[in-house]
């Protein structure tokens, strides 16, 4: 799912995740017409305006979803998940923000290197 951000880096992700045959944009925020209104997404992509309210609003609706939020300038990244931790990805080319999704999806953060957390 792609959540508020400016326009151009919009429309930058969502070219470089068209070409992605495992990936499926779900619903484009913006929009609200981009895809099926009811589903899950695994992973949101939103831009850091408000970001520490917005990544809480979307993990209280979707728990099991990773929010990777995207700089406005496109050239570092964070990611967010129900757990009590911030995971940095630094800095991100489009197919760097692919190779988080697909990080995020499989559980694990950016380059393999998630910190342990015990609760």
């Amino acid at each position: 799912m792609l959540g508020e951000m400016p326009q151009m880096l919009r429309d930058l992700l969502a070219d470089a995740l068209a070409h992605e045959t495992d990936m499926e944009l779900t619903l484009d925020s913006e929009t609200g017409t981009d895809g099926d209104e009811d589903a899950t997404p695994d992973v949101v992509l939103i831009g850091t305006t408000s970001v520490e309210q917005s990544a809480a609003a979307l993990l209280a609706r979707w728990p099991n979803a990773r929010v990777i939020a995207i700089e406005q300038h496109g050239r570092g990244a964070s990611m967010y998940e129900l757990r009590p931790y911030r995971v940095e990805l630094g800095e991100l080319s489009p197919a760097g923000v692919v190779d988080s999704i697909r990080a995020a999806v499989r559980g694990a953060a950016h380059a393999g290197n998630r910190p342990a957390c015990s609760l």
